[in-house]
């Protein structure tokens, strides 16, 4: 973990590389030394807002769009809250929208507090002021993003609701619990280049993991608590959350602002509560959103749910692309989902049976080859490559496989060559907007979970394993020698 002064320098680089990013070195350390001099712990929790905090209690008339926002801000992410606010506060809720935040924090080691905000333009209206069952809630567990989300939908009705989830993340595997980090320890500044740069040389997870234990996680880290709600919680918050306070209907947008998520195995279950997800298939710089630029389109003019999703990508395309070449945002339309899923189902079917036919080792190397680091788009977490690039590199490759039994190896060819031209017309057709840093171009907007040795102990626990043959696929690609 970095000492204090090391991480508020890291803080304060980005910030100001977020609003002055044609800086020159010498400016940059002047910001740094005068911010970290007036440095106040305690201000970093609430947004730098002039106006009153005020109460109510009224229900808001339906409008177009309700944002709700889960903070989960009692970690090292906490100071980034204060600026994010200060974004949803600059908009601000209007006739088209409501933007509701719910933000879990400390004030000091051990003063915990929770506040529900109603925020217009420049003023926050905290809304649980009287009611002490939510002054100091546990944001690791699954039960208060339901109990959010049930106050949220009640109190400001909507036609279309997003739910976007601010946290660390940790795509679909659940890590046991790992020493608290600053996203930009995982980032350095170059200095040649004037942008902020992925250390790819450690393992996304053997970075943030410094000891294995039974305590699953994957987003929304409450450090307080030692909760985090794990990607099995996810799924019984979303379907709490629609079934009793949607009657069944689905949320319009989940919006990860977190590391990782965007993987076929987190739409896998987003998909029975959404109908679109908006995520990151790498690491993000720890400011995350801008809620300025992602909101203000919102709050113009009226859009439906994929003009929405798209202003959200384009919004963190704007947001970072002259700050680093190590990005990602995409838009996932989850009504194809189902389909893909099925065809990656056929896809681990016919590798499987590529491998127990393969003349000597192979198939087994050139599905290596595809996958590899060199050849095959991956990301901070090595185990999670483009699932678009891989198929494109399987398809071109199939001509390589070699079988004992020609004949039912050409049965196999055969049905993976159509496999996988459908599957990539498939993600080219989920993928609804997609953004990427230089450095991730050919990154098409879905992840997918393929280690190079050993499978994840978390990973068997998934609804995807249970029923995907990509898992079995896995466990007989790893088990060869």
């Amino acid at each position: 973990m970095m000492g204090t002064v090391q991480s508020l320098m890291y803080i304060v680089c980005v910030f100001f590389l977020l609003t002055a990013n044609a800086t020159t070195i010498n400016h940059i350390t002047q910001s740094l030394e005068a911010q970290i001099e007036n440095h106040n712990e305690n201000s970093e929790i609430e947004p730098a807002i002039d106006a009153d905090i005020q109460q109510s209690k009224h229900v808001t008339a339906q409008k177009e769009w309700t944002i709700l926002t889960y903070m989960a801000a009692d970690n090292d992410l906490a100071p980034y809250a204060r600026k994010n606010l200060k974004q949803q506060a600059d908009v601000g809720s209007n006739e088209r929208i409501n933007i509701v935040t719910q933000l879990d924090t400390r004030i000091g080691p051990h003063n915990k507090i929770t506040k529900r905000y109603y925020i217009e333009k420049d003023k926050l209206n905290v809304k649980n002021l009287n009611d002490p069952a939510t002054q100091r809630m546990d944001s690791g567990s699954p039960e208060t993003l339901i109990d959010f989300c049930g106050w949220g939908i009640k109190h400001f009705p909507a036609r279309y609701y997003m739910l976007i989830l601010w946290n660390h993340g940790t795509g679909i595997i659940d890590i046991g619990r790992p020493r608290s980090i600053n996203p930009l320890q995982l980032f350095f500044f170059n200095p040649e280049t004037q942008l902020i740069e992925l250390d790819r040389t450690i393992p996304f997870l053997d970075f943030v993991q410094a000891i294995q234990d039974n305590d699953p996680r994957a987003i929304c880290f409450d450090d307080s608590t030692g909760h985090y709600i794990s990607n099995q919680g996810l799924d019984r918050a979303l379907r709490e959350i629609t079934q009793r306070f949607l009657g069944g209907r689905k949320l319009t947008i989940v919006a990860f602002d977190a590391c990782l998520m965007s993987m076929i195995e987190i739409a896998n279950i987003v998909k029975d509560y959404a109908e679109i997800m908006v995520s990151s298939q790498e690491v993000e710089l720890g400011p995350g959103y801008d809620y300025r630029r992602a909101l203000t389109p919102i709050a113009e003019r009226s859009l439906n749910p994929k003009e929405c999703a798209r202003t959200l990508v384009k919004a963190f395309e704007q947001t970072y692309f002259n700050i680093t070449n190590d990005f990602t945002q995409s838009a996932i339309a989850l009504e194809h989902i189902e389909s893909l899923e099925i065809n990656l189902t056929i896809v681990g079917t016919l590798l499987n049976e590529s491998l127990s036919l393969q003349y000597g080792t192979t198939v087994r190397d050139i599905i290596k080859s595809c996958r590899h680091k060199m050849l095959c788009t991956h990301f901070d977490e090595t185990s999670y490559l483009d699932f678009h690039h891989l198929y494109s590199n399987l398809l071109a490759n199939l001509v390589h496989f070699k079988f004992t039994d020609l004949s039912k190896g050409n049965i196999i060819l055969k049905g993976l060559r159509e496999s996988l031209e459908a599957g990539l017309k498939l993600i080219d057709k989920a993928v609804i907007a997609n953004a990427t840093g230089k450095n991730l171009n050919r990154a098409k907007g879905i992840s997918i979970y393929f280690p190079e040795r050993t499978l994840h102990s978390s990973y068997h626990r998934t609804k995807f394993a249970a029923n995907n043959k990509w898992y079995d696929f896995l466990i007989t690609y790893l088990s060869l020698p």
